[in-house]
């Protein structure tokens, strides 16, 4: 958001390197409510109505003029490169706004407009998701029980899982995550006693503590989604549960 001053880009807030976000127009903030949607659908010769297909989602494009305000020397230039030059998605938040995260990185050129002394760059910050993030939230519990699990974004979110075993899990007394709300029912029916097994529901994946051990047959891979809103939840076995996750707006 062009009104936003500051902002924090790997880990670095701006202003360590004496660097604001001006507005170098007049009048009105120009800013982008949401990134592009693209709808593809199908005509039929003879008929008025499309038939839908999907829709492709942009991601965010975030365009700053930032001022220099110690100065544009080779050696401020040089700061500033080694800080956008990555070649890979970094996070990023205006410094105003902590509770809404990006992952960024510089896409095209990094143009500078000064009069020898004192400037501003222009940049574009290309994200590898058309949703902002919250940070990571946490929620820990150390046996079977039944909670409110609140998702306050504006889209589901997918936890991560982490399941340690207090003792053997079987077919007979197996591990549960039931979504009560949606019926979802999350099952693992082996795991030796001690073992943590981590469950992605965003990318779909297992990993186990345990070395050269995989789980996807014991798993029926029914990964929880957690809609916005308050969601109860079952916990269900001998095993401990740690939730991770970000919760994503548009």
């Amino acid at each position: 958001m062009k009104h936003f001053l500051g902002f924090t880009y790997d880990g670095i807030p701006s202003m360590h390197y004496g660097i604001t976000q001006v507005n170098v127009g007049s009048g009105l903030y120009d800013d982008t409510l949401m990134s592009a949607t693209t709808i593809e659908s199908d005509t039929v010769k003879g008929r008025d109505v499309s038939f839908f297909k999907s829709i492709t989602k942009e991601n965010i494009k975030i365009t700053m003029s930032i001022y220099m305000e110690r100065g544009v020397d080779e050696r401020q230039l040089d700061i500033v490169r080694a800080w956008f030059d990555v070649d890979y998605y970094r996070p990023f938040y205006f410094d105003e706004r902590p509770d809404r995260l990006v992952f960024a990185m510089i896409e095209g050129e990094v143009k500078i407009r000064h009069d020898g002394y004192q400037g501003y760059l222009e940049v574009t910050l290309t994200t590898n998701s058309p949703y902002w993030w919250s940070p990571i939230h946490a929620l820990d519990f150390k046996g079977a029980t039944t909670f409110n699990f609140t998702n306050t974004g504006t889209k589901s979110l997918f936890p991560m899982i982490e399941i340690t075993a207090k003792g053997d899990i079987s077919s007979g007394s197996p591990v549960k995550v039931i979504n009560v709300r949606t019926g979802q029912s999350l099952e693992v029916t082996l795991m030796a006693s001690g073992e943590v097994l981590t469950i992605d529901c965003l990318y779909k994946s297992l990993q186990s503590s345990l070395p050269e051990t995989y789980r996807y047959d014991v798993c029926n891979e029914k990964y929880i989604e957690i809609e916005t809103g308050v969601s109860p939840i079952q916990l269900v076995g001998n095993a401990s549960f740690k939730f991770r996750y970000r919760e994503r707006y548009r």
